[in-house]
């Protein structure tokens, strides 16, 4: 039973990670084919001591995983983290937002920065609003804008270095083509969603027809039960930064080093408009981008930049939701 289960895993990997609906579908249209086929006119030959061979310990098979790590629940995406000391992350939200979004953004701030255990101090500073959402170094900026008909409601975008996923920096992003109009829940639990991403986090749960967790990383249909993050984030970002100890010193952010460059953020801009405004398909997405993750409701795809920096995209695509007839 064990080999078989690694050789079926082995077979996912190969075909690219089909969904269960295309293996649904595969296993359909191969079913009907060998209904048609006569067994006796093949020889398999001796399956006598087959798997004799096969060394006993197997641990090792899946210690080279590229996707290891990067499941819901992980905590971290895969290793990605803002630079701290352990004794809390220090970070300055910059809101490029117009009024409309003065509201969600609050909660979502406030949400995040007030959880249990605390590892988070988020230091607000209000800039000029920027649809553009240019990207700034050693902070999170959020905006919002129409992007277009892009498939998608939020993003956000890290900006890390090559050798420890330490990230220099990183934007989120509303989408007003779909949110600008939307009800108040789908707007906040968008926010809440993509700023969590922004501190490294990975999703809780990534099925959007199970029941709801009730913190805004996991996937829902129904975003109402899904608007503010909840005592597994912060459990997380606990054992990411570990927590505050000090509350005197809450505000000192810690001295980082920084290679941006005209060169950088060129390549950072070229990367994120070939992303943001095409329509792709994530089994060919766009020149030079990977897809790491993809699911029904969203997209994770990383881009190499240079030999310094990646840049690592989650997407939280435009599906329709429980309510939306409401």
């Amino acid at each position: 039973m064990a080999v078989m289960a690694i050789a079926a895993v082995g077979l996912w990997f190969f075909f690219g990670q089909p969904t269960f609906d295309e293996i649904k579908d595969l296993g359909s249209g191969l079913g009907e084919y060998l209904g048609d086929l006569n067994f006796t006119d093949f020889d398999f030959g001796d399956f006598t001591n087959v798997l004799d061979d096969i060394p006993g310990d197997l641990g090792g098979l899946f210690d080279n995983d590229p996707f290891a790590g990067q499941g819901p629940g992980d905590g971290d995406m895969n290793g990605s983290h803002w630079p701290n000391k352990g004794k809390g992350l220090t970070l300055e939200l910059q809101m490029a937002l117009d009024d409309s979004w003065l509201g969600e953004f609050a909660m979502a701030v406030d949400d995040w920065e007030t959880g249990t255990p605390d590892a988070l101090t988020l230091v607000r500073k209000d800039v000029a609003i920027d649809h553009t959402c240019r990207v700034v170094d050693g902070v999170m900026k959020v905006c919002n804008g129409n992007y277009g008909d892009s498939g998608w409601l939020g993003i956000n975008e890290i900006l890390q270095n090559t050798v420890d996923k330490e990230i220099q920096s990183s934007v989120a992003k509303m989408n007003e083509y779909y949110l600008l109009n939307a009800d108040r829940y789908k707007r906040q639990f968008t926010m809440c969603h993509e700023i969590g991403h922004g501190f490294g986090l990975a999703h809780t749960d990534e099925n959007f027809n199970n029941a709801d967790l009730g913190n805004c990383l996991d996937y829902t249909r129904t975003p109402k039960n899904n608007l503010h993050p909840d005592e597994t984030n912060f459990e997380l970002l606990a054992s990411m930064y570990g927590e505050v100890e000090d509350r005197r010193s809450r505000r000192r952010f810690l001295r980082r080093t920084s290679s941006f460059n005209d060169q950088l953020l060129k390549q950072y801009n070229d990367a994120i408009q070939e992303l943001e405004h095409v329509q792709y398909d994530t089994k060919q997405p766009p020149f030079q981008w990977r897809v790491l993750r993809e699911y029904s409701g969203g997209s994770h795809l990383v881009r190499k930049l240079n030999d310094e920096y990646t840049l690592e995209v989650h997407i939280l695509h435009a599906i329709p939701f429980s309510d939306d007839a409401e």
